[in-house]
């Protein structure tokens, strides 16, 4: 996204607007065709707040329990592959997102529509926290301003893996025994 502007003496300068100008917005959203600065910066803007929220009371807001600034940060950046993912289905650029879009975001991670940059496609627990941070922003969207909540339809399980004990917690008293 380029901004070019014309001195008074007729030589051309351009301004570029840069991932550094945005402390939030990853570099994929800066590619966007049709994204200007005034909505980058709005854009900006409404992921600080959503950071804020997530920082004070993001992880249970009725009893104000913050998360932990790690996961806030891996919520701010999945939660633009979602914002990206609505505005090319909705053709419009914008925060105040239906939850008709996060339906349909569901149903693509579910048929492997969206991919990995590689075309591989997502494992179930990436899927999982893809669709947990479109959750927080709902969840976020309804403590500020009382829109309404979203579930997903369908729910993405966790990666089973083997753990250190084969044994169950029962077994493992039987045992000790």
């Amino acid at each position: 996204m380029q901004r070019s502007d014309t001195t008074t003496d007729n030589s051309p300068t351009s301004d570029f607007v840069t991932s550094d100008e945005f402390d939030l917005v990853n570099s994929r959203l800066l590619e966007i065709d049709g994204l200007n600065e005034r909505q980058l910066i709005r854009l900006e803007h409404e992921l600080s707040q959503f950071e804020d929220w997530m920082l004070s009371k993001g992880k249970d807001p009725d009893r104000k329990k913050a998360l932990a600034e790690d996961t806030a940060n891996d919520y701010i950046f999945r939660i633009q592959q979602f914002l990206i993912f609505a505005w090319a289905n909705s053709k419009q650029i914008s925060t105040r997102i239906d939850s008709r879009y996060a339906d349909i975001f569901v149903e693509a991670l579910d048929n492997d529509d969206i991919t990995k940059n590689d075309g591989e496609s997502y494992a179930e627990s990436a899927k999982r926290k893809l669709v947990n941070a479109v959750k927080k922003w709902f969840m976020w969207r309804h403590d500020i301003s009382g829109s309404e909540p979203w579930e997903p339809e369908v729910v993405f399980s966790q990666s089973h893996h083997n753990s250190a004990s084969s044994f169950t917690k029962l077994e493992r008293t039987l045992l000790r025994e």
